[in-house]
C-alpha cells in the first residue's frame, strides 16, 4: 500500500494562510508545537484537496497545541493577540481538566476512555429521556452479554490498536455508557 500527501500549494484561502503563518511564527518563537484539528481540518482536506464543496456554519479554527502550563499557553496567547490578528476570548475555552477534573484523577488514566466518557456526557445532555433509555439498553446489550459483541466486533473492523483491539473497544463502549448514565 503506498501513501500520499494532499498537495494543497496555492489552493487554502489567503486569509486562512495568514491567520496560519502567524500562529506558526508566534509558537516557533516559543518552541510550541499545534496542529490544526475539527472542521477546519476535515474542510481542507475536502475542499483543497479533494475539490469538495464545503458549508460551514462558524468560521472558527480548532486547533490542538502542546504547551506545559498554564504560563506557557497564556504567553502564546498574548503573543497570537500582539499579532494584531487575534483577539482575546472573554469567555472561558472548553478544557477538559477544568470541567471534568474526575476524569483526571482515575489512577490509570487514558485518554481516549476520558474522552469516550466525555462523549456520553455530552450526549446525555441532548438526549430525550427516551432515546437515554434506548441507547443505554443497547449500550447494556452489546456490553453485558460474553456471548456476543457485535458492536464491539464491528468497532474492531475498522479500529487500529496496539494490544488487544477487542478489551479496548469494550472499554470504549463501557466509558461512553457510564458518561451517559453520569450526564
Amino acid at each position: 500500500m503506498s501513501k500520499s500527501l494532499l498537495d494543497l500549494s496555492g489552493k487554502i484561502d489567503p486569509a486562512l494562510v495568514e491567520v496560519f503563518v502567524a500562529l506558526a511564527g508566534v509558537a516557533a518563537a516559543r518552541h510550541i508545537r499545534y496542529f490544526v484539528v475539527g472542521a477546519t481540518a476535515r474542510d481542507m482536506i475536502l475542499s483543497y484537496g479533494h475539490g469538495i464543496a464545503i458549508k460551514r456554519a462558524t468560521a472558527d479554527i480548532d486547533l490542538g497545541v502542546e504547551v506545559a502550563d498554564w504560563e506557557e499557553f497564556h504567553a502564546l496567547q498574548d503573543g497570537l493577540v500582539a499579532t494584531g490578528q487575534f483577539e482575546p476570548m472573554q469567555s472561558a475555552q472548553r478544557l477538559l481538566a477544568e470541567e471534568h477534573p474526575d476524569l483526571l484523577a482515575d489512577d490509570d488514566f487514558d485518554y481516549e476512555r476520558a474522552g469516550a466518557r466525555l462523549l456520553g456526557r455530552d450526549m446525555a445532555t441532548v438526549m430525550s429521556p427516551e432515546t437515554r433509555k434506548v441507547v443505554l439498553e443497547i449500550l447494556d446489550r452489546e456490553t453485558d452479554n460474553p456471548e456476543r459483541y457485535r458492536l464491539v466486533e464491528d468497532m474492531m473492523d475498522n479500529y487500529t490498536v496496539t494490544g488487544d483491539a477487542f478489551e479496548e473497544c469494550l472499554q470504549h463502549l463501557n466509558a461512553l455508557k457510564a458518561g451517559i448514565q453520569e450526564g
